[in-house]
């Protein structure tokens, strides 16, 4: 999120998206940038502040509310209790649900009306609140609808969170290497790990596994030469992006084109998605 910087008055000219915490003081002050310590702290989008060098002199940032290294490994990981403020944030800001309130503002009730209405057979039977908000915290961060997250984790695992669909536990590898509630395969996960964009805890975390999935679906979303459109990005997602064809005749494009799976794979996501959408906007409104 850009925002404008008042010279004369050393205070940018809109507050921080997010409110502050009442753990953190200085960040209740939402005109300031990075707690007033900009030349030992970085906060580039506002929504995750941290040191500019690790305990071993190197550079960082924090981008989507993880902190990144450029040690040319995994990104560093946010310790649990920065993670949880985050997750708090990113919810008060979309839905206005703070889960430290008692009683879950009410939130319980609502998601069980939403999911009724709106929810199809797997989301009456599967999808918690918990869940939900982490399929709308990891969509929020990787800059993807909560509708397409869900629809994704439905088209994988049926929005499972502990076992598969075949009854398997979902940390244990499957038969092509995927593991997760979201079932993120290998070649995701070599693709987010060379962009250094693998979440710690991608295979063992709920939350981490289903931002692997949401980053790789944004990624797939940024491909350029050729572009893969939004309409077509699930199919991508299912049937892999390599190029086939020959630029020169003009017949350049992604192979997953070719697969009948792959087109199937997207008819059943734009099912999904379009009944998540409702659900999203009954969870965003209460109707």
């Amino acid at each position: 999120m850009a925002r404008f910087y008042v010279n004369r008055l050393a205070r940018f000219s809109s507050p921080d998206p997010l409110a502050g915490s009442p753990i953190d003081p200085q960040s209740l002050n939402r005109y300031t940038y990075a707690h007033n310590s900009p030349t030992n702290l970085t906060d580039p989008t506002g929504l995750c502040i941290a040191p500019l060098l690790d305990e071993n002199g190197n550079e960082q940032a924090c981008y989507d509310g993880v902190l990144w290294g450029n040690t040319g490994g995994d990104p560093w990981g946010l310790p649990p209790e920065i993670a949880q403020e985050e997750a708090r944030h990113i919810s008060i800001i979309t839905i206005g649900y703070d889960p430290e309130f008692p009683n879950k503002n009410g939130l319980e009730d609502r998601f069980n009306m939403c999911v009724s209405e709106y929810g199809d057979e797997n989301a009456k039977a599967h999808l918690t609140l918990e869940g939900y908000l982490a399929a709308q915290s990891a969509a929020a961060s990787a800059g993807i609808d909560t509708a397409e997250e869900l629809a994704l984790w439905e088209n994988e695992n049926s929005l499972l969170a502990d076992n598969t669909v075949w009854g398997g536990n979902v940390w244990e590898p499957g038969p092509h290497g995927e593991i997760g509630p979201i079932q993120i395969l290998p070649g995701p996960v070599g693709t987010l790990r060379n962009l250094n964009r693998l979440p710690n805890g991608w295979n063992s975390d709920l939350q981490a596994n289903l931002l692997a999935g949401a980053r790789y679906y944004a990624w797939i979303l940024g491909l350029r030469n050729p572009a893969v459109p939004r309409s077509e990005a699930a199919a991508a997602y299912n049937g892999g992006t390599a190029w086939r064809g020959s630029r020169k005749k003009g017949t350049l494009h992604r192979v997953y084109k070719d697969k009948p799976a792959a087109r199937a794979y997207q008819e059943a996501f734009n099912k999904h998605q379009e009944a998540f959408s409702r659900l999203d906007e009954c969870m965003k409104t209460g109707k």
